[in-house]
């Protein structure tokens, strides 16, 4: 129906070109092909007739200028603005209407599941969040990564003194324990302290002699001693104190007097100033010497001993220093990440799936499709309490996979169920692969087992290839 809408008003619109240029001859604009554009025309003074002419055609075609009976004009597609008008009167407002008729009740909405993800279990979202399970596909809300750590808070106020406790059994005796000195010897090279009781002895050992310490500081200066008979007046001379440089000047006065002036030296500093600085590191120089060695930062280190390029090493993002230098991350069937200093799956090799959430194993589960099939695998894990009920729900054109955490509590089993057309479930305890065979595959309807597995995996999958949407639930 659009195509013949459209046809026609094509034919039309060529038509009335047809009509309007055998009628007035050939137009002539000049400026842009918008709607600004300039036409020349001539207007037959005694009717008022109006054509358009082309001033660029050849001068002895009519089409070209006007006759001596016309007067030649221009005009444009778009006029010149003119001035806004005056704003008329706000009319009165008008009736309410009728109430309308109550619309047709709505479709009824999606079943969505909404699954919490531990960080690192799920590919989507590495640092944890909520996955949303619907029949038209999954959707994320992923946490954002960790924020720095913060500032210590305040110590609290310290709590109340908790009431007095019952009294304790009493003990059993203790044994008598008889202690001496022991003298070096076989027992103790540097002698030591023997422990006897009823049962033998027992040596408690000295330690071998530490090395020689290091010079005290010098200690503090004597009282001064008494006047000598005769001889030259002096003065007093503090010597500087810790070893510290320093020259004793001698003056001798124009009378003969005689005083001493003490000068300390300041030490230099071998070290450059300023200090120099390196990547991811702080910098440290031993004055005496001049050596520079350098501090990383939090995260980072030094793997080549080279002070040039600094702590060259990213502890927290590197797979092959994840954490520490050296430290090799990797994963089965997995591609890997570090992600603050611990490995994490950024993504499984095709055909492979992470269901237990744990890196060591990587991507441990192999989808196993019975057709060919650009549907990938669904992966959905659920932990379930004694006394609660959980239901998950999809669409399986090839098969999905379950996991289910279990806790015993004061129940006894776990009861699993799955309805939907040509839909059958195995049951793997433990979350083991290869699946379960046996009594444990291809079943219908609802099946128990214990708790003492503490988790199952279940596969869902169809009996006969076609798409199917199933519901599947597990209650304590």
């Amino acid at each position: 129906m659009k195509r013949y809408v459209g046809g026609r008003r094509s034919r039309l619109l060529l038509a009335t070109l047809a009509v309007f240029a055998a009628a007035a001859g050939a137009a002539y604009a000049t400026g842009s092909s918008d709607s600004g554009a300039v036409y020349t025309a001539c207007k037959l003074n005694a009717t008022g007739t109006i054509r358009l002419i082309d001033p660029t055609a050849p001068a002895s075609s009519l089409l070209s200028h006007c006759t001596t009976l016309e007067t030649q004009f221009t005009f444009s597609q778009k006029g010149v603005k003119g001035d806004p008008g005056t704003p008329g009167a706000a009319g009165a407002n008008g009736a309410d209407g009728a109430t309308g008729p109550q619309g047709p009740a709505g479709a009824a909405g999606m079943s969505v599941l909404a699954t919490q993800l531990a960080a690192a279990a799920d590919l989507n979202c590495v640092f944890g969040g909520t996955r949303f399970t619907a029949f038209n596909g999954v959707t994320y809300a992923c946490n954002g990564a960790p924020g720095s750590q913060g500032e210590p808070g305040m110590p609290g106020a310290a709590g109340a003194t908790g009431a007095q406790g019952p009294q304790g059994p009493a003990g059993a005796d203790g044994t008598s324990l008889l202690t001496s000195s022991e003298p070096a010897g076989s027992n103790c090279a540097y002698g030591g302290v023997k422990v006897s009781s009823a049962s033998g002895a027992s040596f408690v050992c000295n330690g071998a002699p530490g090395a020689q310490g290091e010079q005290g500081p010098r200690g503090a200066t004597g009282p001064q001693g008494a006047a000598g008979s005769g001889g030259f007046v002096g003065s007093d001379c503090t010597v500087p104190p810790n070893d510290t440089a320093g020259t004793v000047q001698m003056v001798v006065a124009a009378g003969g007097a005689i005083s001493f002036i003490c000068h300390t030296e300041t030490p230099v500093s071998a070290c450059p100033t300023p200090l120099p600085s390196y990547p991811n590191a702080s910098t440290v120089c031993n004055p005496a010497t001049g050596a520079l060695s350098i501090t990383c930062a939090s995260g980072f280190a030094d793997g080549d001993n080279d002070i040039a390029n600094g702590c060259e090493i990213n502890t927290q993002t590197s797979v092959t220093n994840c954490g520490a230098v050296g430290n090799v991350v990797s994963a089965p069937h997995a591609t890997v990440g570090c992600v603050n200093g611990h490995g994490v799956i950024v993504a499984c090799q095709a055909g492979f799936f992470d269901l237990n959430g744990q890196f060591a194993d990587g991507c441990e589960a192999q989808d196993i499709d019975t057709w060919a099939t650009s549907f990938a695998a669904v992966s959905v894990t659920s932990s379930l309490n004694c006394g609660g009920t959980v239901s998950m729900t999809g669409n399986s054109v090839d098969e999905d996979w379950l996991a289910i955490s279990v806790n015993e509590g004061f129940c006894t089993g776990v009861t699993f169920n799955l309805s939907g057309a040509n839909m059958v479930y195995d049951v793997i305890p433990n979350g083991s692969f290869p699946p379960a065979t046996g009594s444990n595959t291809a079943l219908v309807g609802p099946h128990t087992f214990p708790l003492s597995a503490g988790r199952y995996t279940v596969r869902v999958y169809r009996t006969t290839p076609g798409l199917s949407s199933w519901t599947f639930t597990a209650s304590e």
